[in-house]
């Protein structure tokens, strides 16, 4: 079904797939899934969005030298039957490292673009709008149905903030309803774990469907490592064993595990 999207006066359309459900006005999707699946069982947290949510909530607490406070994350965590501590320090805090370097990127965009667009693709249990919001910028959390309903219906409703649901990280119905308009989109533990060719079509679809200017921040793992050509063009490892290179996008930098890309013209 086509979502028609209305912020500040610029609108475009995402498509919303859902099995078995509805989007509603202010972005609640009915119907239930896990990532990569469609059923009608409570959602399952992948392990990655789980140590990420569990880092966030116990951040204040258990990190206090770092000042992160995510109010929403201790909230939800409390409706979740998910022992934080059942994690270990190193993974939480390198966990919470991670979001805070995409919290960076993002406020920076931000500030470039006040205006501007994020979205949150296959994030997980992602607070981050709440985190960042400038009181301008608009969001968009797109996940699988279950996901996205349990954000649905744990946050407040925000004019600024829509929740929406697509079938998979391979979608990309929703790059070609994109407005013209500044937009990063956010991709945290979405590719780690995913099939090397899901994120390779990810990449292709942005290469043929986003305008020059969209960013994108992600992390990887070294299932299917993101590397740097010398010019500073996007290559990835594919499941063929060869380096699929991607010429419109290109590092703005690169940390780690964690990718900051600019769409080129």
């Amino acid at each position: 079904m086509n979502l028609k999207v209305v912020f500040n006066n610029v609108s475009f359309l995402l498509m919303a797939n859902v099995k078995g459900g509805v989007v509603g006005p202010v972005g609640h999707v009915h119907g239930g899934a896990h990532r990569g699946a469609y059923e009608t069982a409570p959602i399952q947290v992948p392990g990655a969005d789980a140590v990420a949510l569990a880092a966030r909530a116990v951040a204040r607490t258990r990190f206090t030298e770092l000042g992160f406070i995510d109010v929403r994350a201790e909230a939800m965590l409390m409706q979740l039957d998910l022992d934080p501590f059942a994690f270990g320090e190193e993974r939480l805090r390198s966990s919470l490292a991670r979001t805070m370097e995409i919290d960076d990127v993002a406020r920076e965009f931000f500030e470039r673009h006040p205006h501007g667009l994020g979205i949150g693709f296959f994030s997980g249990l992602c607070t981050r709008f709440s985190r960042i919001d400038n009181g301008l910028l608009r969001w968009i959390d797109v996940e699988v149905p279950g996901v996205a309903q349990f954000l649905a219906d744990t946050q407040c409703a925000d004019p600024h903030h829509l929740i929406t649901a697509c079938c998979g990280v391979a979608c990309n119905a929703w790059m070609r309803r994109l407005a013209q308009i500044p937009t990063l989109v956010a991709v945290q533990g979405g590719f780690v774990g995913a099939p090397r060719s899901a994120i390779e079509t990810f990449f292709v679809n942005v290469s043929r469907a986003c305008d020059a200017g969209v960013e994108i921040v992600c992390d990887f793992d070294e299932r299917a490592p993101l590397r740097a050509r010398p010019s500073g063009v996007l290559e990835l490892l594919t499941e063929e064993g060869s380096w699929a290179r991607f010429p419109r996008l290109r590092f703005v930098r690169a940390a780690g595990s964690l990718a900051h890309l600019r769409v080129h013209a």
